[in-house]
């Protein structure tokens, strides 16, 4: 904040302005906030109006809500959430470490606390505290816990998944389920901007793109190693997409 100019008073200015302009369930996009601030005064310049809209957010003021048209809006948090449970410290952790797993599992705990951020001394009391309900397995000297897993299939599962999807990014180690060599294919350059993935059975086998053509939505996959027989099997879900879009 201070590298951006920005001081407590502009912060607690920014948050008057809040509570006055969206009090009574009204809402803003963020370009209209920016101008909100523009107009009093604070500018938002070079990065200054995402911080205050972050901060804000992180004190527990705003939160995003509905879209207008392709623009997200922001709402005030105790209006958009009326009626919110109060959980102590430990069962906050508790149920923070439940939905983690059952939703991310087969999931080790240092992949836990890299992505919450907490320590692992609390991850492993979170993770003791749902020792009935998470299931351990042992894969390659590494320990990981799930929910209860469901029975195998026989068919094959296909996702196009869009980039920055939890099932790449919610790891620490991503390595079960995107090999190592191809890494660089789904971050090209490594600078963090990831690529729309192709998943086969929990593989990433490659990456897509989507392109519109002379009012035509073009789907395009890029394996990683190529294949007819993974192409028919994609094939389907590209159309089914293409469909989709096309309304």
């Amino acid at each position: 904040m201070n590298q951006l100019g920005l001081t407590h008073e502009n912060i607690t200015y920014c948050e008057k302005l809040i509570l006055n302009t969206l009090v009574s369930g009204k809402s803003l996009t963020r370009a209209e906030i920016f101008k909100l601030f523009d107009d009093a005064g604070i500018a938002t310049t070079g990065q200054r109006g995402y911080h205050i809209l972050w901060h804000l957010a992180h004190l527990g003021i705003i939160c995003m809500g509905a879209m207008q048209g392709k623009e997200q809006t922001f709402v005030l948090l105790d209006e958009w959430v009326p009626n919110p449970r109060n959980l102590s410290r430990d069962e906050a952790l508790t149920e923070l470490v439940w939905r983690y797993f059952s939703s991310r599992g087969p999931a080790t705990d240092y992949d836990f606390a890299w992505w919450s951020g907490l320590t692992l001394t609390d991850t492993r009391i979170g993770m003791h505290n749902n020792d009935s309900r998470l299931v351990k397995m042992v894969m390659d000297d590494k320990t990981y816990w799930m929910a209860n897993p469901s029975p195998p299939t026989h068919s094959q599962k296909v996702y196009l998944l869009p980039a920055y999807d939890e099932f790449l990014l919610g790891y620490q180690d991503r390595k079960a389920v995107l090999a190592g060599e191809y890494a660089q294919q789904v971050v090209p350059g490594n600078n963090g901007v990831f690529q729309p993935i192709v998943v086969i059975d929990g593989q990433v086998v490659g990456t897509w793109k989507h392109t519109i053509k002379q009012k035509t939505h073009l789907i395009t996959p890029h394996l990683f190693i190529s294949s007819d027989e993974i192409e028919a099997i994609i094939h389907p879900k590209t159309r089914r997409f293409r469909d989709f879009v096309d309304g």
